[in-house]
């Protein structure tokens, strides 16, 4: 007799598990995608249920993966006791950077890449200043404008 309800726990837990991992997911939103590439189908607000791995590619089925899409045109921290704009944006050659005032000669203009790191630091000393794009490779970058005590503006500046 106890050997028969042994087997009959058994038999009903591998048929819930089994009955756990075969149902289907409410998911919040999805949609089907097509382009020069190929086709998508995704879903939101399912969990992982299947990671799939080739040579050329990696999918996760319903994971929910974050993306953050983030445009920063002029952010101002602190208050620089001028207007600042940077132009041609985007460019392949230079930008130009752009002071309503040159009175604060001690204004620093910072160039780094998307990881954070530095590539270029120059003082500007005059109303208009150069910076030239051409030996970083095409890609997003971060334009730090500081004044000590002042603030600083970032924006996001795109070689083509």
């Amino acid at each position: 007799m106890k050997s028969n309800f042994q087997l009959l726990v058994a038999a009903i837990s591998l048929l819930l598990s089994t009955a756990a991992f075969g149902q289907s997911g409410l998911v919040s939103s999805g949609g089907n995608g097509t382009g020069a590439g190929g086709k998508i189908s995704f879903s939101i607000g399912q969990v992982l249920d299947q990671s799939s791995n080739s040579a050329t590619k990696s999918i996760s089925e319903g994971v929910q993966q974050p993306f953050e899409i983030q445009i920063s045109t002029g952010v101002k921290l602190g208050n620089l006791p001028f207007e600042v704009s940077v132009f041609p944006n985007p460019s392949s050659s230079e930008i130009q950077i752009l002071r309503s005032s040159d009175q604060y000669q001690s204004a620093q203009a910072s160039f780094y890449d998307l990881s954070g790191h530095l590539l270029l630091q120059q003082e500007m000393t005059e109303s208009t200043t150069k910076i030239n794009l051409q030996p970083f490779p095409a890609g997003i970058y971060t334009l730090r404008i500081s004044l000590k005590y002042y603030g600083e503006q970032t924006f996001q500046v795109v070689k083509q």
